[in-house]
Parts: structure tokens; C-alpha cells; sequence
């Protein structure tokens, strides 16, 4: 008789310099979903899910309302501090919901079976040797995202699906900031204050403010075991119009520059529903969604 799931996984270690006790503990699940539960609303916000052959860590996007966005290659000087991002120099539209994959060589991409052409794309950072931020999402209008359902999305977690809650007291914010960040799991002990470590967490932010967040990772016995996400949660004010339903996403990014390249240009993904103007972009810059009949053949 098989054993039965459990859904947090602990890994136990000894930090070199004082023998001290350590213990790190995330959830183990093929997928999560993430929902924002408020006075207001209970919404479904985003998915995660690992690739059970090769690791791949992808982030899906489903439950937003339907929206014509664009998709490109966003480009910053490290050197010149805050700046804007041109979204169409490199950029294509969709009135799909696609997915971001990170891949365990470091290639990242946008796309969607059947639905999207993968070919806003470039080359990040392997997995196996990213340590820190993967990925950020803005999102706002969460009130109009896909509500969640009892019997589904209150079900204990199982190992094909998972549900997280991050909740949210008295009024409900204005808008909410995702933030994702890679690890393994016994660096990450190493270099930590503290002895005992998950599965739900309360970090500190830049600002001198908390944020909950969870660590997961994939099921146990498949590739990039020993790795961890830790997932946050914090409000933030609108970014777009007010009230207004909208994303933001930016991932994929190259490794930290030299502190000598003063000339170097970072490169990410960067994901934006809704877009103004859809039909005049289409025209100018192209979509990456198939036409009726196509299929990915990337």
C-alpha cells in the first residue's frame, strides 16, 4: 500500500559555523493556485506549476478577465535608475491568456498550447543556478477575477493541486505586488537568520513593511526537488486607470551585470494587460495568438 501524500515536505540541516538545528519546510504539489480572499471578494489570482519531466517552473494567468494585452522584451540601463519601459520595441499582441515558462537551461518564454506563438522569448538564468528574484506580478481589479468555488477550491491540498490563500483584512487594497523568489533549499539555510523555516512565512519588504508569503516547490522524486519558491503577497495603490482589471508582469531576467559594465543593458520579460489601442498595435507590431486552424509548431 502506497504512502499517503503529504503536502509539506521538511528538510533538516546543521548550520556549519555554530551546529545549530535547522529545518525548512514548503509545500510539495504539481500545481498551485494562489487566491486573494477579502471582505469583498474571494478571487483566484494566478497558477504555478512545475514540469514533472524536466522542472520547468511555469506561471499561468487564467483567471483574469478576458483582455487584449501585449507581450515583448523589456530593456533597462542598471546604471540610470528609475526609467520607463518601451513595451512595443520588441513587443506583439495578444487577446490570449498566456503562461510564462522558465525553463532549468534558463530559457524563458511566453505562450500558450495551441493558442500563442512562443516567440517573445530570450535566455535568462538556469535554474540550478538562480538565487533570488524570478519573477514579479502587479494586479489590480482583482474583484473581477475568477471567483473561487467551495467544493473546489477549499479541498485539502493534493498532489496534483494545491491551494494557497493569501488573505487580506478591512478594506480590500487597491491593488496587489506578487513577488517570487528561487532557492536552494540548503544555501538558503546556510546564509539565514533563524532556525526553522516555513511552509507560510512573514517577510520584510524595502519599504519597512510585511508581506506573507508561502515556499513550494515540486513533489518530491522529481527534478529541481531540492529548489524552493517563496511566494509574497503585499497591496500596493493602483498602477493603471483606477478599478480598472490589469496585469503586470515582468520575469526572465539576465544575471546581476558587473559593477564595471556601466554600459550594460538588462534584458526581462514583460507581460501587460490591457493594452489601449489593440487593433492600431496589431497592425504595427504584429500578435503572436494563431489564427483559426494553426497549431504550435515551436
Amino acid at each position: 500500500m502506497s504512502n499517503p501524500f503529504s503536502p509539506i515536505v521538511s528538510t533538516r540541516g546543521e548550520r556549519s559555523a555554530t551546529r545549530e538545528k535547522l529545518v525548512f519546510r514548503r509545500y510539495q504539489a504539481r500545481r498551485f493556485v494562489f487566491t486573494i480572499r477579502t471582505s469583498d471578494y474571494q478571487s483566484k489570482i494566478l497558477q504555478i506549476f512545475f514540469n514533472q519531466r524536466d522542472g520547468t517552473l511555469n506561471v499561468g494567468f487564467p483567471y483574469i478577465p478576458r483582455m487584449q494585452g501585449i507581450a515583448t522584451i523589456g530593456t533597462l540601463s542598471p546604471s540610470l535608475g528609475k526609467q520607463e519601459v518601451s513595451l512595443e520595441t520588441d513587443g506583439k499582441v495578444t487577446s490570449r491568456r498566456v503562461k510564462y515558462a522558465h525553463k532549468p537551461d534558463g530559457r524563458v518564454h511566453f505562450s500558450q498550447d495551441a493558442q500563442v506563438k512562443t516567440e517573445i522569448k530570450k535566455d535568462s538564468i538556469p535554474l540550478a543556478d538562480q538565487d533570488g528574484h524570478v519573477f514579479t506580478a502587479y494586479l489590480q481589479g482583482v474583484g473581477a477575477f475568477e471567483q473561487t468555488r467551495s467544493e473546489q477550491d477549499d479541498a485539502p491540498p493534493r498532489e496534483s493541486r494545491t491551494v494557497l490563500n493569501f488573505q487580506f483584512s478591512g478594506e480590500a487594497p487597491e491593488a496587489y505586488k506578487i513577488v517570487a523568489m528561487w532557492h536552494e533549499v540548503r544555501g538558503f539555510l546556510e546564509r539565514s537568520m533563524g532556525s526553522e523555516f516555513g511552509p507560510t512565512v512573514n517577510v520584510g519588504t524595502p519599504q519597512g513593511e510585511r508581506a506573507r508569503g508561502f515556499l513550494i516547490g515540486t513533489v518530491i522524486g522529481r527534478p529541481l526537488q531540492d529548489y524552493a519558491l517563496l511566494v509574497t503577497c503585499r497591496a500596493q495603490s493602483y498602477f493603471v486607470q483606477p478599478s480598472q482589471p490589469a496585469l503586470l508582469f515582468i520575469g526572465g531576467f539576465d544575471p546581476a551585470p558587473s559593477l564595471l559594465d556601466s554600459h550594460r543593458k538588462d534584458r526581462f520579460l514583460c507581460l501587460k494587460y490591457p493594452v489601449s489601442d489593440y487593433e492600431e498595435l496589431e497592425q504595427r507590431l504584429g500578435s503572436i495568438d494563431f489564427d483559426k486552424g494553426e497549431s504550435d509548431l515551436l
